[in-house]
């Protein structure tokens, strides 16, 4: 199963829209690495420095989007602020693949329900 990691972009709700990752957002995401809470079940690539862990995301989501599946931001409308990513990963279960959404809120952000509304732009 092949999803293009487009088809989830551009969606919004009166909440949140979602919109490409940039590199711009770089900066802001360090702020996810700075919570240890944050990294608890990331996997590999959470150690060495904040900018470090970052840029192994930042590749991660890199080689995600060359494989028609990725990250996309999650951005607050009413101020236009990033809260978040939110991305559809291939998942190899019994021998199948899988489509799963995960999603990443910003420990600033968290709590207020931007996964939630995140994800059920995603499942529409």
């Amino acid at each position: 199963m092949r999803h293009n990691r487009y088809s989830i972009n551009d969606l919004s709700s009166t909440a949140i829209s979602l919109r490409n990752v940039l590199r711009s957002d770089f900066d802001e995401w360090v702020n996810f690495f700075r919570d240890p809470s944050s990294t608890e079940y990331l996997g590999p690539g959470n150690e060495g420095s904040l900018k470090a862990q970052t840029e192994y995301w930042f590749e991660r989501i890199e080689l995600r989007e060359k494989n028609n599946t990725g990250h996309v931001a999650a951005i607050e409308n009413s101020q236009g602020i990033l809260v978040g990513m939110i991305g559809l990963m291939i998942q190899e279960v019994e021998g199948k693949d899988e489509l799963e959404i995960g999603y990443w809120i910003l420990p600033q952000h968290r709590q207020k329900g931007y996964g939630s509304e995140a994800a059920r732009l995603v499942r529409k």
